[in-house]
C-alpha cells in the first residue's frame, strides 16, 4: 500500500475516489467527488475540495486500515519503533532510527 506524497486534496481524492484511481481498492465510483475535485484543481478552491470530501463521506466507501489511534507491531528486541514511526505513512518506519537491543 502507498500514500500520496503531495498535500493537495486533488492528489488524495483522485487516486482514492476516481474509478481508475490507483488506491481505489474497493473500486468505488463517485462522479460528484470527481466533479468537485476537477473544479478545485485549477484554483485550489477550498469550497470545491470541501464539497468533494462531503460527497466522499456520503458514499460510505473507503478502506479502513487501522484504528485512528494508530499502531505498529514489532519484535520486542527492535528498539526505536515509536520514534521511527512515520505518522503520515502508517506502514513505514525510518530505518535509521531503529536498533537491536
Amino acid at each position: 500500500m502507498a500514500w500520496p506524497d503531495a498535500p493537495s486534496p486533488y492528489t488524495w481524492g483522485h487516486i482514492s475516489w476516481d474509478a481508475d484511481g490507483g488506491l481505489n481498492y474497493l473500486r468505488c465510483s463517485a462522479p460528484p467527488v470527481t466533479e468537485a475535485l476537477n473544479r478545485g484543481l485549477p484554483t485550489g478552491s477550498p469550497e470545491a475540495f470541501s464539497r468533494a470530501g462531503e460527497e466522499a463521506l456520503k458514499t460510505g466507501c473507503w478502506l479502513n486500515v487501522a484504528d485512528v489511534d494508530d499502531f505498529m507491531v514489532a519484535q520486542p528486541w527492535l528498539k526505536g519503533v515509536e520514534e521511527s514511526h512515520v505518522v503520515t505513512n502508517p506502514n513505514s518506519l525510518r530505518l535509521a532510527g531503529l536498533s537491536v537491543g
